[in-house]
């Protein structure tokens, strides 16, 4: 039974375009605006300005998205003449040719990379800015325009991402290739991209958790990147239905799967307005608001995940587009530039006041009623009561969050062991083998250490990385096979020590954990308390206020 939320305000403010305008000086500043440089029109300073990389990740061509956004909607906050802004437009276009490598693609995080994710998303964001802004362009720049996109077509076409199953990596893959279809229509290019992208839409839904309904990431869900695969997703839905060739098949099977991924999403609101955290595959506390506001009209849970969302941006509750760094900062820029289009019309055309928003559920923390959730397939255990709200990954060897009246009291990381060799091992990387047993109000965890790779790259590494860039991993197997064995040692790496870790915890407002371990050494150093990752993410860590209490 869903429990209705009659605490719903009418939001006259648009916090997402608050933060939207707070970051446009520091990514307009992106821009090398240097007609004499060789990087006229890159977005990455590291790269044109500092001149401390030998590359350029193309992920800032992708603010075109943003920005015509704006400027469509009437919400570009300077005053801007049109043809200074389609100059700028123009300008990124140029810039994201310059950095196209001869097959198509773009990189990320070294030379000849050949990125699949950043390849679509530079594909996806210059074909939402085409489509937003082709009638204030000439046809020679359409032409120009297009014929850029379509090398990056190509590629997604002709190329998979081996390394890892990444969910949001390809649903931003299905977006670009569904709306190539379109401006594409009827050519053989334009039929491959439909059906690479209906592919892989099915490829998505199909690894999608048959029990809980996350996407996959890695290993298993993260509720952060999970906000930003919905994102890619509902530009998909929306994409579909303007495509004559599907039937309703598809579209109702993305909106049945994205409805069940929503309330899935729903119970990893915390009580203090924070989101995600050290329980996901990937341990991200971010969120990307466009998609999921789009959805809002017409799904609850989304309604619900959006309303508290934007609360907690106004104070800091929830890792916000400020917090972002370069890596992250423009996809969801475009992210938050669209939630805040969405929320203009919303507040423009009184649909905050619908009868719609006022029957928006409680999430699941606002329940008066004690619950206890089980998601089998990701190993999380969810604890409530009008008083407490626990979160506990068996997965990840029983890392938990525990707050009680609305404040997090507890965030257990699991534990650390230093052997004699200081080498470290966690219980803390994600394990299916672990096993879980529970009883009345004891859960029971067995876990399994594993080794830690914690080390920075120094001149020798990278040494060796750009030689083996500029020769063997020019070849697409080799290369691919670089990333899987880069990918296994710093995220999915399950080098076993042999020791296990027995965890009881009792479940309740009073929370308590018991930790044992089986065939450590007298050598062996254990180590619990101080926050910590067990895997390399670069999109953990981001600031929030709460940071400030812990």
């Amino acid at each position: 039974m869903i429990e209705s939320n009659n605490n719903n305000l009418r939001v006259s403010e648009n916090i997402y375009l608050s933060e939207v305008k707070s970051n446009l000086p520091r990514i307009l500043s992106l821009i090398d605006i240097d007609k004499t440089n060789k990087s006229f029109g890159t977005a990455d300073r590291l790269y044109w300005a500092w001149k401390l990389k030998d590359f350029a990740n193309g992920t800032g061509q992708g603010m075109i998205n943003g920005f015509c956004r704006l400027w469509i909607n009437n919400l570009w906050p300077y005053e801007t003449s049109k043809e200074n802004f389609l100059k700028r437009i123009s300008l990124l276009i140029d810039g994201a040719k310059t950095l196209t490598r001869n097959d198509g693609s773009l990189e990320e995080a070294f030379p000849f990379e050949s990125s699949y994710c950043v390849t679509a998303l530079i594909a996806f964001d210059h074909l939402v800015a085409y489509e937003l802004i082709k009638s204030e362009i000439s046809i020679d720049l359409k032409k120009k325009w297009l014929n850029i996109i379509k090398n990056w077509i190509y590629f997604l076409i002709n190329s998979e991402e081996t390394h890892a199953f990444i969910s949001n990596h390809l649903a931003t893959a299905a977006a670009a290739l569904f709306r190539w279809s379109i401006v594409d229509q009827g050519t053989s290019l334009g039929d491959k991209a439909l059906n690479k992208g209906e592919m892989i839409i099915k490829k998505i839904i199909e690894n999608q958790s048959h029990n809980d309904f996350f996407y996959l990431e890695y290993d298993g869900p993260d509720p952060g990147y999970q906000s930003l695969c919905i994102n890619y997703l509902a530009d998909a839905l929306l994409t579909i239905e303007k495509i004559t060739a599907f039937k309703d098949t598809l579209k109702n099977e993305l909106m049945f799967s994205l409805n069940r991924s929503i309330k899935y999403l729903s119970y990893f609101i915390h009580p203090d307005g924070s989101f995600g955290g050290i329980y996901g595959s990937r341990n991200t506390r971010f969120f990307s608001p466009g998609g999921l506001e789009y959805i809002s009209r017409f799904n609850l849970e989304s309604c619900a995940l959006t309303n508290r969302i934007k609360e907690s941006l106004k104070s800091n509750k929830v890792v916000s587009l400020s917090s972002l760094d370069f890596g992250n900062l423009i996809p969801f820029f475009n992210s938050y530039c669209w939630a805040a289009t969405v929320l203009d019309e919303n507040i423009r055309g009184n649909l905050l006041d619908s009868s719609f928003v006022k029957n928006v559920p409680k999430l699941p923390y606002e329940r008066e009623k004690d619950f206890r959730k089980i998601f089998k397939d990701s190993g999380i255990i969810i604890d409530s009561s009008k008083n407490h709200y626990t979160i506990i990954s068996a997965k990840k060897g029983g890392v938990l969050m525990h707050f009680k009246n609305n404040k997090l009291i507890i965030k257990d990381c699991g534990i650390l062991l230093k052997d004699k060799n200081n080498k470290l091992y966690s219980n803390q990387i994600w394990n299916n083998s672990n096993k879980i047993y529970l009883k009345n109000n004891e859960i029971k965890i067995v876990s399994y250490f594993s080794k830690l790779n914690k080390q920075l790259p120094n001149p020798y590494n990278y040494l060796i990385l750009r030689l083996m860039n500029i020769s063997i991993m020019r070849f697409r197997f080799l290369r691919e096979l670089v990333k899987q064995q880069l990918a296994k040692l710093l995220i999915t790496n399950k080098k076993i020590k042999k020791t296990t870790n027995n965890r009881i915890i009792q479940l309740g407002e009073e929370i308590k954990i018991t930790d044992r371990q089986k065939g450590i050494s007298n050598k062996d150093i254990l180590i619990k308390g101080d926050f910590f990752s067990a895997i390399h993410m670069a999109s953990q860590g981001y600031w929030q206020i709460q940071d400030e209490e812990l």
